[in-house]
């Protein structure tokens, strides 16, 4: 607990920087996907600076997707993970059911149809920026940079 107080001060000290001009937000502090913990069991990502969330079974797919390609991938091109997000899937949600699991990841992947990506992406950033700040997801979350491409900014790659 109180690592996490520590975090959060120094989040804050980090915001004030950032607000000030003073250290550039997408430069600060890059990290590897060894820098987080991933806790299946739990839902669970231990961020860097000992921060950690909860997310749901697609969240946490989709999450881990982006640690394992730090350089990002864009969103037409989800259909080329599909065996990987599937088998990532299948490892956090608790059903059983083959077909729903794989319903799921179709509707993930199938972003002419249906906004189940960016829903869930919006709403792990939501989340994210009222549990821990605006920078915080401005670095953490998985967002669309100027080419297209959506990945970690904060991921090395």
């Amino acid at each position: 607990m109180r690592e996490e107080k520590i975090a959060v001060y120094f989040g804050n000290l980090v915001q004030l920087l950032v607000e000030n001009n003073l250290i550039n937000p997408l430069t600060f502090n890059v990290f590897s996907a060894d820098s987080f913990v991933v806790d299946a069991s739990l839902l669970t990502i231990h961020f860097p600076w000992a921060v950690s969330m909860h997310m749901n079974p697609e969240e946490m797919t989709l999450y881990v997707l982006f640690l394992q390609h730090p350089s990002g991938i864009r969103k037409n091109d989800l259909w080329e993970y599909y065996t990987e997000l599937l088998e990532l899937y299948r490892g956090f949600a608790r059903s059983s059911d083959k077909d729903w699991t794989e319903t799921v990841i179709d509707n993930i992947c199938d972003t002419d149809k249906n906004n189940l990506f960016l829903f869930r992406l919006s709403h792990l950033r939501c989340r994210m920026q009222k549990e821990h700040g605006e920078l915080f997801a401005s670095r953490f979350a998985i967002n669309r940079n100027d080419r297209g491409v959506y990945r970690i900014t904060a991921l090395i790659g």
